[in-house]
């Protein structure tokens, strides 16, 4: 599951939802400021992971997000993958 955040949406309001149905994270992909945020459940809220040096959050999945600014959109790989990742369209 991933959210894109569209201005005035409701994603952040979604998440005691998830929460209830034990999403353990959530990926959300802000376009208009080229962001990846990875959320990840911890008891009863989401708490925000930091990226790395190059952008890159790593997921519990073995998966890592990041925003490409020259594709605009974001690219998903292994964790441990050292190649740019694969384009989510």
């Amino acid at each position: 599951m991933v959210e894109i955040r569209s201005p005035d949406d409701e994603t952040y309001e979604k998440f005691p939802f998830y929460a209830g149905r034990n999403v353990t994270e959530i990926p959300v992909v802000e376009r208009g400021v080229g962001r990846v945020e990875l959320h990840r459940l911890r008891g009863t809220q989401y708490l925000l992971i930091a990226d790395d040096a190059q952008g890159w959050v790593r997921s519990q999945l073995d998966l890592e997000f990041r925003w490409d600014g020259a594709l605009r959109t974001m690219c998903v790989r292994r964790s441990g993958d050292v190649g740019p990742g694969e384009p989510l369209r």
